[in-house]
C-alpha cells in the first residue's frame, strides 16, 4: 500500500479508530492519539454481543449497528479517514468499509501472524501449552487475519499464566507496538506492509461454552493448561459433581507425575471449599472452583466427572 497524496499529506494524518470492548479503549486512552473519528456498536448491538464501550471524551464520536452499514461507510469518508485502527471487532469488514478509508484499516490479531488466524488465539495458545505468542498489526483484507504485516512483537507465556494475564501482556505489548513502532511509521509516510506466506497459515476455530469440560485422564499439564485457557474473561473449565457444574477458574501443576487415586478424585483440600486437588491421569493439579445450580461442596474422597460415581 502507498499513500494517496491527492487526498492527504503526512502532516495531515487522519486516523480513526474503531472498537467494541474496554481492552479496545485501554490502547486508545494510553497512545499519545486524539482520533479524527472513533466508532463503537449502539447499545442494543452491544447486548447481543455481550459487551459494549463508548468514547464520550473523543470527539467526533459516534454509534453504530455494523461497520459495514451506510452509516459508517459514509461516516469515515466525510471525515476523510487516512488510516482506520481496528483493535478489535467482531465482523468482517467487507469491501465497500475496507476502501472507505483512503489508505487502508489496520488490524489486531493476537498471535505471530500467519500461525494461528482465526478466532480464540489467547485460548488456544494457552490450552496447547505455548511458552509464547505474540501481536500482530496488518492491513484487513476480504480474508480472515491475511493481510500484510505492518508490526508484530513477540509475548511471553509464564507457566502460570491464566488467560487474563495473557490478554493483559497482549494488550501493553499492543499499546507499545502503536507507539513506539506503527503510528511513527505512519506519520512519517511509511505505510509499507510484508506479505504473510499463506503456506504456513495455520487455523483456529472459536470455542464454545460447552467445549469446556474436563476429562480428568489427561495429564496435570494438559488439564492445568486446559484450565487456565478458559478461565476469565471466558467462561471457564468445569466439570460435575453429582451432576451438578463445577467451574474452574484456576489450576497450577501440584505434582507433575505422582498417582494417589483414580483420576478425577479430590485428594485434598485447601484453606476453603472452592481449594481442592485433584488426580490426573497423570500427576494432581490445585484448582480453584465454583460451585452452580446448588451443588453441595466438594470433600476429599469425591470424584468429579461428567457422570455420577
Amino acid at each position: 500500500m502507498e499513500w494517496n497524496y491527492n487526498q492527504m499529506t503526512v502532516e495531515n494524518l487522519n486516523i480513526g479508530y474503531l472498537g467494541y470492548s474496554e481492552v479496545t479503549k485501554e490502547i486508545l486512552d494510553a497512545l499519545p492519539l486524539d482520533p479524527d473519528l472513533t466508532m463503537s456498536f449502539v447499545e442494543s448491538v452491544e447486548a447481543e454481543y455481550g459487551r459494549g464501550v463508548s468514547y464520550p471524551e473523543y470527539e467526533p464520536s459516534i454509534e453504530i449497528e455494523s461497520i459495514n452499514s451506510q452509516a459508517a461507510i459514509e461516516a469515515i469518508e466525510n471525515h476523510n479517514i487516512d488510516i482506520l485502527l481496528v483493535m478489535g471487532w467482531p465482523e468482517l469488514l467487507h469491501e465497500e468499509a475496507l476502501d472507505a478509508p483512503n489508505v487502508g484499516a489496520v488490524g489486531r490479531h493476537l498471535s505471530m501472524l500467519p500461525e494461528r488466524r482465526g478466532r480464540a488465539p489467547v485460548a488456544w495458545a494457552l490450552i496447547h501449552g505455548l511458552d509464547k505468542t505474540g501481536v500482530s498489526l496488518f492491513w484487513l483484507d476480504e480474508g480472515v487475519d491475511s493481510g500484510q504485516i505492518v508490526g508484530q512483537t513477540v509475548v511471553g507465556i509464564d507457566p502460570e499464566d491464566h488467560a487474563q494475564d495473557l490478554h493483559d501482556k497482549c494488550t501493553e505489548a499492543s499499546i507499545t507496538l502503536l507507539e513506539e513502532d506503527v503510528l511513527p511509521r505512519f506519520y512519517e509516510g511509511d505505510t509499507g506492509g510484508d506479505p504473510q506466506n499463506h503456506d504456513e497459515a495455520t487455523y483456529t476455530h472459536p470455542r464454545r461454552p460447552d467445549m469446556g469440560i474436563i476429562d480428568w485422564t489427561d495429564s496435570a499439564w494438559d488439564i492445568h493448561n486446559f484450565i487456565r485457557g478458559q478461565s476469565h474473561p471466558y467462561p471457564g473449565a468445569f466439570t460435575y459433581h453429582q451432576m451438578q457444574k463445577v467451574t474452574m477458574w484456576y489450576s497450577e501443576v501440584e505434582h507433575e507425575t505422582v498417582t494417589k487415586s483414580a483420576p478425577g478424585k479430590v485428594v485434598a483440600t485447601g484453606d476453603s471449599a472452592e481449594e481442592l486437588v485433584v488426580q490426573c491421569g497423570e500427576g494432581t493439579v490445585a484448582v480453584t472452583v465454583e460451585y452452580t445450580g446448588g451443588s453441595d461442596p466438594v470433600s476429599v474422597g469425591d470424584r468429579l466427572g461428567a457422570i455420577p460415581y
